[in-house]
């Protein structure tokens, strides 16, 4: 078996590799295995739980770019055990295990290896904060029969894990590419070291053995240079730092014409215009659709409802007033997701702006005196406002109002479970379900999001679908 040697791995830059590994949550139930080779040892096998737009790796090969997503990770046994002053039996290190994170293309049929090496935590060290790797092989550890210590989730944030500083040995195994980041993950779990060190350290993924010409044939002065050219199995690599943001990037030496730069820029053009899109459309449908509907569903229905002027604006107010709510839910429940996945903080923007700009429409109408927004022909007579008798002080309207909010809540959900409400919501929610568990099958939802929207089918839905029903019969 031929041997790499630690001195002649390459620094990385953030030019020719970009990777971002956002904070996901990784759940114990489906989402791991073991796998066993001829031998009684075994690694573990992890899907990987994101497979959105915010995860993705770039990689130029010979100024041919790709964009690689990860499918699966596996924790082993040292499986690169020939570096030379790095995990070879002839040094004393502290290298237990590997990392490998399997990625896959869309454009291209070739696999991407990220290999990163796992180091045993210091003796007498005081570090406890765990890494991604620590939670993960302490949950799957954990006993399910026992419920006080079984953990049924934990995070994964592996952008947090990797060091900054990194150099990288890159080889190619037929179509596909393996990286070996030489700056390991020092773990913070002593018992989690001894069991990594246990696992496995063969693998089929690729062969370990060093090619006879590797990509760190080349002088100082070529290592310098941003692209390899006239040879075309060298491949250069540059890996983002851990942390390091768009505006950052922007300040290292990358040409203004490099792939990098045009691809953001697009994407950002893409961004801007998508947004902006959404926005216009957003206007159109607000000062279009909104008052419209809000008058036939909410305005019109409570004027050929209620004769009584004190119970037609009473009944407005509720309908206003569980709109609100439901609205301000939605809101909050987005906003506090988005720490996790910051598309979410869009949306619940998004949501916010409608409901404001809706309002504010609403209520402007509603101020006109000379408008018929709040009058209903019914039967050729014209109802609500009865300027005629005005509406004396109430001082329990309070209480009233309360009582109100109950009663057409009440009501919305007897008209929804009594009549055709039910078969009506029970295809709703099917229909949705099955969509979600078609997105979630071709990994376009990862399980914290699929967990979310199960939890807003079965609270957000039979509200607003009691109360949207109600008021269209």
């Amino acid at each position: 078996m031929a041997f790499f040697d630690i001195n002649t791995s390459m620094p990385v830059k953030p030019t020719f590799l970009t990777y971002k590994f956002p904070d996901v949550t990784l759940f114990n139930s489906g989402s791991w295995t073991t796998l066993k080779s001829e031998g009684v040892n075994y690694v573990y096998k992890i899907t990987y739980p994101n497979t959105s737009a915010d995860t993705a790796i770039k990689f130029v090969d010979n100024s041919s770019s790709a964009i690689y997503k990860p499918t699966f990770m596996q924790i082993c046994g040292v499986v690169h055990n020939n570096i030379t002053g790095l995990t070879s039996t002839r040094d004393k290190n502290t290298i237990v295990g590997e990392l490998i994170i399997e990625c896959a293309s869309n454009t291209t049929s070739s696999k991407l290896y990220i290999c990163i090496f796992l180091k045993a935590p210091e003796e007498g060290s005081t570090n406890f904060n765990k890494t991604s790797i620590d939670n993960i092989v302490n949950m799957i550890l954990s006993d399910k029969k026992n419920q006080s210590t079984y953990i049924t989730s934990t995070s994964v944030k592996l952008d947090m894990d990797l060091p900054t500083d990194e150099n990288c040995i890159i080889y190619k195994d037929g179509i596909n590419t393996v990286i070996m980041l030489t700056q390991p993950i020092q773990l913070a779990d002593a018992n989690v070291s001894k069991i990594i060190a246990k696992l496995d350290t063969n693998t089929s993924l690729f062969k370990i053995s060093a090619p006879n010409k590797k990509v760190d044939d080349f002088d100082e002065k070529d290592r310098n240079h941003e692209k390899i050219i006239n040879n075309p199995d060298d491949i250069y690599i540059d890996c983002k730092p851990t942390g390091s943001s768009v505006e950052e990037i922007t300040t290292y030496n990358i040409p203004i014409d490099s792939d990098f730069t045009k691809d953001a820029q697009q994407m950002d053009f893409m961004k801007t215009s998508m947004n902006f899109f959404i926005f216009i459309i957003g206007l159109v449908v607000v000062y279009v659709a909104v008052p419209s509907s809000y008058k036939l569903l909410v305005i019109d229905k409570v004027n050929k409802a209620f004769p009584d002027n004190a119970k037609k604006i009473l009944r407005v107010r509720s309908a206003d007033i569980w709109l609100f709510l439901v609205f301000v839910g939605g809101i909050i429940s987005l906003a506090s997701k988005s720490t996790s996945e910051n598309k979410y903080s869009i949306y619940a923007l998004y949501m916010a702006i409608f409901y404001g700009l809706s309002f504010s429409l609403i209520q402007f109408n509603k101020a006109g005196k000379s408008s018929d927004f709040l009058k209903t022909i019914n039967n050729g007579d014209i109802t609500y406002p009865d300027e005629t008798k005005p509406i004396p002080f109430d001082s329990g309207l309070v209480f009233k109002q309360f009582n109100d909010l109950l009663e057409l809540l009440g009501s919305a959900f007897a008209f929804f479970f009594i009549t055709s409400g039910i078969p009506v919501f029970v295809i709703v929610c099917i229909i949705t379900f099955v969509l979600l568990i078609l997105r979630y099958a071709v990994g376009l939802l990862s399980p914290e999001d699929f967990e979310f929207y199960c939890k807003v089918l079965l609270t957000v839905i039979p509200i607003f679908v009691s109360l949207f029903l109600y008021f269209c019969t």
